[in-house]
């Protein structure tokens, strides 16, 4: 770490905290490992506390390994899969790193780092933004299943053999997994069915469309706010002032009844134009466009709200008649 410091400071990059380095790259490294994503992170982290575990099964099942060692076929025709790049996660933590490491820096080379890593978080947030104002139509009117559509869609489709396994079964003890799942299933889906339904589903619906709109302008507007603030810092550098003070600065042109501080640094005349023109952009274009396009977005969610709810609902019933015939099996077999 210390020679890893010194190089840094050679390059002109000398952390202004450097007792978070050691701890900045630990948390990189690790998610580098899982590709930036949460769900690979959580699962490292669990495999981690079963490690021990893991292993004991390994040793008792390492026989039935043979069959995972087949060949798979490759059907012909397919395109394969789309690997997404989370490019928003990987420059939002560069972000976060830096200002832990730099937010206090001054010299100019760290600051046009953090200026070109919140440029490239702005117009990340603001290509999604802008995306997110046209509704989702399917060309052929169909919008693709989610995930709890396709695990209700396997226990619907499991229940038939999961009765005939019971019918098999010599105890009670043998059918009560079965039955504990698709009991959760039927409450899950019941009560997902209800919060859809009628007039007061399509009301939180309108609500949750409106704190989407609302979040994503503050969210927008934030990082909008901040690129500006490390442009201006940039700008102006070498400076004594504080990245806060060009953050209230910057958010005066946002926000035109904030107050800047005392003593302001003069901001170049292009950092003036950009400020005000990216508040012109973004409260013309996204809010204007995303209002307008709101009660369109609103039909088109309804769409799928009434569509997720006869889901759920066949679900439900489906799930209820597999409940009470292993509720039946289970009274007829002995303990």
């Amino acid at each position: 770490m210390i020679r890893f410091g010194t190089f840094l400071s050679a390059v002109g990059f000398a952390p202004v905290h450097s007792e978070h380095l050691p701890r900045i790259l630990q948390i990189g490294w690790l998610l580098a490992i899982v590709g930036f994503k949460p769900f690979d992170l959580l699962g490292l982290i669990i495999y981690i506390y079963i490690a021990p575990g893991t292993l004991l099964g390994y040793l008792v099942f390492r026989d039935y390994a043979k069959d995972f060692d087949a060949t798979r076929t490759v059907k012909k025709g397919l395109r394969p899969p789309r690997v997404r790049r989370p490019a928003l996660t990987i420059v939002g933590l560069l972000l976060l790193g830096w200002f832990v490491l730099y937010g206090e820096a001054s010299a100019r080379r760290p600051l046009m780092v953090g200026a070109i890593l919140a440029g490239l978080l702005f117009f990340l947030l603001a290509g999604r933004a802008f995306q997110r104002v046209k509704p989702p139509i399917y060309p052929d009117g169909t919008d693709p299943a989610s995930a709890d559509e396709r695990v209700g869609l396997s226990l619907v489709t499991a229940a038939a053999d999961s009765v005939a396994k019971a019918v098999k079964a010599k105890k009670k003890s043998e059918l009560i997994g079965s039955l504990f799942a698709y009991q959760k299933a039927r409450s899950a889906w019941r009560r997902l069915a209800l919060l859809l339904r009628g007039q007061a589903g399509r009301n939180r619906l309108y609500l949750l469309l409106l704190i989407d709109y609302v979040v994503s302008l503050l969210v927008l507007s934030a990082a909008a706010v901040f690129f500006w603030a490390t442009t201006a810092k940039f700008a102006c550098g070498p400076t004594t002032s504080s990245l806060s003070t060009f953050v209230r600065v910057c958010s005066s042109y946002f926000l035109p009844n904030i107050k800047t501080p005392s003593i302001t640094p003069d901001l170049p005349l292009w950092v003036q134009v950009g400020c005000a023109v990216t508040a012109f952009i973004l409260v013309v274009l996204f809010v204007g466009a995303a209002a307008s396009l709101l009660p369109s977005r609103f039909t088109a969610y309804a769409e799928r709200l009434n569509r997720r709810y006869r889901v759920a609902r066949k679900f439900t019933v489906s799930f209820k008649r597999t409940v009470r015939a292993l509720e039946q099996i289970k009274l007829s077999k002995p303990l």
